[in-house]
Parts: C-alpha cells; sequence; structure tokens
C-alpha cells in the first residue's frame, strides 16, 4: 500500500495511536454500521449481502460539506444507477475519438475541485467555530519534557489480567518531537532514539517527580457548608415553616409581633388582687 501511495504521489498522514476521532473515515464507519444494523434486523450474519446496497448508497448521495457526492470526487462523474442502465438508450460507440469531449470536461472538473475544496475549509472553520465553544485549550508541551502515558489495557481471562485494576497511567515517556499542536512523538527515556509512537495530548500528563509533589498546591476548601443557613441576628428568632419567597431566605418576625414568654402562665392584673 505505501509503495501503491508514492508511486501515484499520495502523501500518507497517519493519525495519533487510541485517537480516531482525527480519521475522517471513522465518520463514514458510523453511518455504515446505522445502515446495517437497520437492514439485516434481527439476523446479524446476513450483512454482508447487505454490504453492496449500503455502499452504493454511501458512494452516491451527495455529502453536505463538499455538495458532491464520493462517487464524482473519486471518479469525475456521477454513479448511474439500475434504473438508469436499464432504461439508459443512449447509443454506446466502440470506436471514437473522445480527446474533444473529454478535454474540455477535465477542464470543468479542476474547477469544480477548487470550489469543492473552497467549500470544505468553510466548512470546517464555522464547524471549528462551534466546537470551540465548548472546550478549553489544550495542555501544551515541549521536547524534552517527561509525561505518562495513558494506559489501554484489555482484560485477559487466561493471564488474569483485569483492564479495571490494571494501572490507568504508564511512564515516564519523553517528549522527541511536536508533530502539531496536539500531536507529540514519544520515546523511551533510557533509549531516546527508540520511538514509542504518536500520541495525541488527550492521552498525555504531565510528569511529576517525587521531589516536585512538595510544591503542588493546596487543595481547594469548599466555600460553604451544605444544608440550610442559619440566621445569625440578635433578639430575633425564626419562625418554621417553608418561605413564601426565594428558597434560602431567613423568615424572621420583629420581637414586638411575637407574644411575651416570660408572662406565659400568669393571671391578668385585674385578677391579681
Amino acid at each position: 500500500m505505501q509503495q501503491c501511495m508514492s508511486v501515484l504521489g499520495v502523501k500518507q498522514n497517519f493519525v495519533p495511536l487510541y485517537h480516531p476521532q482525527s480519521n475522517p473515515a471513522e465518520r463514514k464507519n458510523r453511518d455504515l454500521k446505522a445502515m446495517l444494523a437497520y437492514l439485516v434486523e434481527e439476523d446479524h450474519t446476513s450483512w454482508p449481502k447487505k454490504l453492496p446496497l449500503v455502499r452504493f448508497a454511501l458512494n452516491s448521495s451527495k455529502c453536505r460539506t463538499t455538495g458532491k457526492s464520493p462517487a464524482y470526487l473519486a471518479f469525475a462523474r456521477e454513479m448511474r444507477s439500475p434504473t438508469e442502465v436499464t432504461h439508459d438508450l443512449r447509443a454506446i460507440l466502440d470506436k471514437g475519438n473522445f480527446v474533444p469531449q473529454i478535454t474540455p470536461y477535465l477542464r470543468k472538473f479542476v474547477k469544480s475541485l477548487s470550489a469543492i475544496r473552497e467549500r470544505v475549509e468553510i466548512q470546517q472553520d464555522k464547524t471549528k467555530k462551534y466546537a470551540d465553544q465548548s472546550r478549553r485549550p489544550a495542555e501544551s508541551f515541549q521536547v524534552g519534557d517527561l509525561v505518562l502515558l495513558k494506559s489501554h489495557v484489555l482484560s485477559n481471562a487466561p493471564k488474569n489480567v483485569t483492564a479495571k485494576f490494571a494501572p490507568r497511567r504508564d511512564g515516564p515517556y519523553q517528549i522527541l518531537n511536536r508533530d502539531s499542536p496536539t500531536t507529540y512523538t514519544l520515546s523511551h527515556v533510557d533509549q531516546p532514539n527508540e520511538i514509542l509512537g504518536k500520541y495525541h495530548n488527550q492521552d498525555l500528563f504531565i510528569y511529576r517527580s517525587k521531589d516536585d509533589r512538595s510544591s503542588l498546591p493546596n487543595p481547594v476548601l469548599p466555600k460553604k457548608k451544605r444544608g440550610r443557613p442559619t440566621s445569625k441576628a440578635k433578639g430575633l428568632v425564626q419562625e418554621r415553616g417553608r418561605s413564601p419567597r426565594l428558597e434560602g431566605e431567613h423568615i424572621v418576625n420583629r420581637m414586638a409581633m411575637l407574644p411575651d414568654r416570660t408572662t406565659r402562665g400568669r393571671l391578668p392584673a385585674r385578677f391579681a388582687e
């Protein structure tokens, strides 16, 4: 495959390990799974028979980003449906010079590709704008930093390995190169020339030695305790019951509105004599 790509002049870019979000093919795989799940119904072993139908539907449908179908972008023409093939009455010329027809068509196709490329860039900018509203800036690392790598352990019953009990991070490893703002090449600390692989920054964590742990910030303390706040007013009595106002407000009555509790149980003054 690599030799074929080199002959065709195609540059291969590999995505980071354990980060399929940057691979556009995964987006089509998600659509493929949804369509196969709808067609196979209860017979899950019949998906190979349904695959040609799904493939034709995906290749002939227009993409919202490009405005064209994948078949047009790959073959410079739209796919013909079975109905068009059956009822197409155009004559097929076995021998003929198609150069006068192909040359203007190819020029038109090149202009169409340029317009599609600009449209894709505009759609990507819009998507990035809305996606960045709910994201925080990514942590940046420098070449030579020591980092911990998120481990991806699979459970293995014969070897008595449980993924839930495995360490969450592995390392430390050294940053060998920064391939992009979010992709880094890691290497072993003892063997800097041995490349471990390319990883996304979401799987990397800064490594802190035991000496650096003493400089960690203090833990954040809660600002207030849980429960209803108590009244701190002096000479006032809080009334029981729910507040008719906003939740959390105190229900306080003035002393003048409350009965004098010191005279409880005494006779009125006219009966005292």
